[in-house]
């Protein structure tokens, strides 16, 4: 028998073997499979991220990644989040009036739908007592939506 054909040969039966064989717990069953999913899950997320081959190895990603560490945030960007801290601190009494305009709004809302229930259930001349109140709840109603959307253009 050559050699070449020998080779073939044991391959041949060591596949035949393993195949036959029933696994064995905690090698390549369950557990280890999801482990291993996300290894390689990692492994394309940063082979795709050092933009590689897809034949690249494990050595290849380190040696890019070492030759090209990634990007740590710099003074700049912290400078940039002080900014915007100090604007988001000015911007807070414009929000302030805002706030203040749609609770007034919301609680005009709130007596209104209070008032249509119990308007619901009046007789006689509760209810038009009640149908009194809505009409000018309705006016303030309609005053506090022009004052929201005032505010509400102040703070975009």
């Amino acid at each position: 028998m050559k050699r070449s054909d020998l080779k073939k040969y044991i391959r041949e039966e060591i596949i035949n073997t393993l195949s036959e064989q029933k696994p064995i717990p905690g090698f390549g069953i369950g557990k280890d499979d999801v482990e291993l999913d996300k290894l390689r899950k990692g492994f394309e997320k940063a082979k795709s991220g050092a933009d590689l081959p897809p034949e690249a190895t494990v050595q290849d990603i380190a040696a890019y990644y070492s030759a090209n560490p990634p990007k740590m945030v710099s003074e700049d960007e912290d400078e940039d989040d002080k900014d915007a801290i100090k604007g988001a601190k000015k911007a807070k009494g414009k929000t302030k009036r805002y706030d203040l305009a749609v609770a007034g709004f919301k609680k005009i809302e709130r007596d209104m739908k209070n008032l249509a229930k119990d308007y619901s259930k009046a007789k006689g001349a509760a209810k038009e007592n009640l149908l009194a109140k809505l009409k000018e709840l309705t006016k303030k109603k309609k005053e506090a939506k022009e004052l929201v959307d005032k505010y509400a253009d102040d703070v975009v």
